[in-house]
């Protein structure tokens, strides 16, 4: 990718001499950083980890939105009332943002998820949005935000 840009991070491991790992895909997404390290080797490096390949979300248009762009701290204290969201990726034009409530009294954080959530994925993606009494843990035993279950 280009620099500044998200890619999926492949890794090789020349150091393990019974078996490398050659251009291994470890699931994870990263941008790359163009600039010197101060080593001075001339390898590429990455400014940060964005998270999974599995918890992000891919749009018509291939933008890969993650976690944090998606209710990042600025957006989610905007949103009151909630206590636990997941946002599931059924199709490539297709979301589901589930919701627990902490209150009955919603429609104004309603309308500004479902338009911050617009803003995010544009206009060509579904959105559905939907309350449910519970959100379940993942098999490992953690709360996932982001499910995507296109490839």
């Amino acid at each position: 990718v280009e620099n500044g840009e998200i890619g999926e991070l492949v890794i090789t491991d020349l150091n393990n001499y019974v078996m490398p790992f050659l251009r291994y895909r470890i699931g994870d997404y990263a941008v790359s950083k163009d600039n010197a390290c101060s080593c001075r080797q001339n390898l590429p490096r990455l400014s940060k980890i964005m998270g999974r390949v599995s918890d992000t979300i891919r749009t018509p248009d291939g933008r890969i939105i993650t976690r944090p762009s998606f209710f990042g701290s600025g957006n989610i204290k905007k949103l009151k009332g909630m206590r636990r969201y997941q946002i599931v990726q059924e199709k490539i034009d297709f979301v589901k943002v589930k919701i627990v409530w902490h209150k009955a009294e919603i429609r104004e954080t309603l309308s500004l998820i479902n338009a911050m959530s617009r803003e995010i994925l544009g206009p060509e993606v579904k959105i559905e949005i939907c309350s449910v009494d519970k959100i379940e843990h993942s098999p490992s035993g953690k709360w996932k935000v982001i499910v995507s279950k296109i490839k």
